[in-house]
C-alpha cells in the first residue's frame, strides 16, 4: 500500500502520514507559562479585599461599598444564620410573653372574681375609689382658684 512519505510499507512507521511536532514547541511553552501565571494570580491574590481597601481609602462609605462589592458565600451564610438565630430568639420571646400574658390574665380574673364574691357576700356598699393622679389634682385646684 502506498504511503504519503514516499516510503514503502516495510519501513515500520504506520503513522508516518501525520506530521510530527517537536515536544518542546516555544509557542506552547509561552502559552503554558502565561496560563500558569494567570491561574496562580487568580488562586492566590485576594482582589476583593484590595478593592474594598481602595474604595475605603478613596472615601466611599461602607453602604456604597456593599452595593459595588458583593458579599462572599461565607458572609452570606453567616448573615443568614445570624438572622435565623435572631428570628428564633424573637419567636421564643413571643411565646414566653404569651405565657406570661395568660398567667396574668388568670391571676387578674381569679382575683377580681374573688374580690367580687367577697363584696357580694359581705354586702359592702363602698366601692374602691379610683386613684387620682397628681396632675388631675393640680388641674382641679387651678380650676377652683380661677
Amino acid at each position: 500500500m502506498p504511503r504519503l512519505d514516499g516510503g514503502d510499507s516495510s519501513s515500520g512507521h504506520p503513522a508516518s502520514a501525520y506530521p510530527r511536532q517537536p515536544l518542546i514547541n516555544p509557542l506552547r511553552v509561552v502559552f503554558y507559562f502565561f496560563m500558569f501565571m494567570t491561574l496562580r494570580n487568580v488562586m492566590t491574590k485576594n482582589y476583593r479585599n484590595e478593592e474594598i481597601s481602595y474604595l475605603k481609602s478613596s472615601g466611599v462609605s461602607d453602604a456604597e461599598i456593599d452595593k459595588f462589592v458583593p458579599k462572599t458565600q461565607f458572609e452570606r451564610d453567616a448573615l443568614r444564620k445570624k438572622s435565623t438565630v435572631h428570628e428564633l430568639q424573637l419567636l421564643r420571646e413571643v411565646e414566653l410573653l404569651k405565657q406570661q400574658v395568660k398567667e396574668l390574665q388568670m391571676h387578674v380574673f381569679n382575683t377580681t372574681a374573688a374580690v367580687e364574691s367577697k363584696e357580694s357576700s359581705s354586702n359592702v356598699s363602698e366601692k374602691v375609689k379610683p386613684v387620682e393622679l397628681t396632675e388631675d389634682k393640680e388641674l382641679k385646684e387651678e380650676k377652683a382658684k380661677s
